[in-house]
Formats: C-alpha cells, sequence, structure tokens
C-alpha cells in the first residue's frame, strides 16, 4: 500500500532582508522498491507547519489555501499512482512524481533538448 506525505526540510534563511521560507516536499513510499521524494513547489513558514498531521495549520487565508493545495495534491497522486499501477507502468520514480505534481497544477514542464 502507497503512502504519501508532506514534510518541511530546512529552515527560514535570511537573503537580502528578505525571509525564504523553506520548501514543502512530497514523500511517495510504496513497498520496498518506491521511496521518492521531490519539492511540491510550495514554500511555508516552519511556525505554520504541523509535522505531525505533514500539513500546514489553520491560522490564516494563505495556510489555509496551501492546506487545501496539499490535500488536492494528495488525492491526485494516489489516484494516479493506482490507476498507473494497475496499468502495469514500470517507470515510477522521481520524473514521474515530479511530472505528476506538476500536472495537477497545469505547470508547464520545460521541453527537453
Amino acid at each position: 500500500m502507497a503512502t504519501l506525505k508532506f514534510l518541511i526540510q530546512g529552515k527560514t534563511r535570511i537573503v537580502k532582508g528578505k525571509a525564504k521560507y523553506p520548501p514543502v516536499y512530497c514523500r511517495l513510499i510504496a513497498g520496498a522498491g518506491i521511496d521518492l521524494k521531490e519539492k511540491t513547489g510550495f514554500f511555508c513558514e516552519l511556525k505554520n507547519w504541523n509535522d505531525k498531521k505533514g500539513l500546514p495549520n489553520n491560522k490564516d487565508k494563505t495556510t489555509k489555501e496551501l492546506k487545501n493545495d496539499l490535500i488536492k495534491l494528495s488525492a491526485e497522486l494516489m489516484q494516479a499512482y493506482n490507476n498507473d499501477q494497475a496499468k502495469g507502468v514500470i517507470a515510477i520514480d522521481r520524473h514521474w512524481l515530479r511530472r505528476n505534481i506538476d500536472e495537477v497544477f497545469n505547470r508547464t514542464q520545460p521541453e527537453q533538448l
């Protein structure tokens, strides 16, 4: 059975007088062979993150929107994983995870040369 978790790695840094918040990562674990981690493209302040739930706290509008986006991402990724497993897709790797994260939020991939 596959599990999907969100986590933050790093700490808030100050760069040129502005706060840079750590990225939110998505971790997909499925059996012994699949343990993937990829950035979601979102950032969250440490004080607004709940490590136990793996989601931001509902402190303000921004964190509520982030939480809703991550819940949506989780549901979409699990559906994509289950569909691809049923089809026998072999290449479930970091690239698969990155591509599916981008597809959920309609982000475009740069063209490969």
